[in-house]
């Protein structure tokens, strides 16, 4: 039974480890990136839009706000995440921003097929994990976690992350719906270095079905 309890502890440990990294690549500093996403849907066809997103580690709370523009840089809207627990979700609409309502990840972002869940990675904050083992991932060794959506989740049931173990950040996800069925395929498909031994991605596909939606980022830049 002690041998039983060690080798849990462990697995919980290199669990928390991984997921750990994959979040700090994105938030153990105050960040800026800008870029375009692209939302290729075999109903609406295809729309492009522009963005910012912030990045903020916070003093207690850290922070996601990310706001969306159209193509000749009008602002559509914004959302902006404490990561506290629970989650406070802030939507802004309009050129001005100047009324924020709580919502939750499953909203529609501008009018499309995308949810903001899919923008802003919940996941890498849920605390309900398991480890799963090691697997290769494009020619790298990634640590496999699964994470378990809390009850405020709406839109999935679970993800299973991939971690690169040498790098840190996250080379895929697999996300499944509510009752368990495949949802979506969430994959790093290139990363940047922006500053020694920091890397994040700069480019996410998000592929399901009937939908493909491509981030990329364009800029990147850390803020002391």
């Amino acid at each position: 039974a002690a041998a039983s309890n060690r080798v849990e502890t462990q697995a919980l440990q290199r669990a928390e480890a991984a997921l750990g990294t994959a979040r700090a690549a994105l938030w153990e500093r105050a960040m800026v990136m800008g870029g375009d996403v692209r939302i290729r849907s075999n109903s609406d066809g295809e729309r492009r839009l522009l963005f910012e997103l912030e990045l903020d580690p916070g003093t207690s709370c850290p922070r996601t706000v990310f706001t969306l523009f159209s193509t000749v840089g009008t602002a559509l809207e914004r959302m902006t995440v404490e990561w506290c627990r629970p989650a406070r979700w802030l939507h802004f609409e309009g050129p001005e921003f100047l009324r924020g309502e709580p919502v939750s990840g499953d909203m529609s972002v501008a009018g499309t097929t995308m949810a903001w869940s899919e923008l802003v990675l919940p996941f890498l904050w849920w605390t309900d994990l398991r480890f799963v083992g090691s697997q290769v991932v494009r020619g790298r060794m990634c640590d496999v976690v699964d994470l378990l959506a809390p009850q405020e989740e709406r839109r999935w049931s679970r993800v299973r992350l991939y971690v690169d173990c040498d790098l840190g950040v996250f080379l895929r996800a697999d996300t499944f719906g509510r009752r368990g069925e495949p949802d979506a395929v969430i994959e790093a498909k290139a990363l940047r270095r922006v500053e020694k031994k920091y890397w994040i991605f700069s480019r996410l596909d998000i592929s399901r079905p009937d939908e493909r939606i491509i981030v990329r980022v364009r800029e990147a830049r850390t803020r002391r």
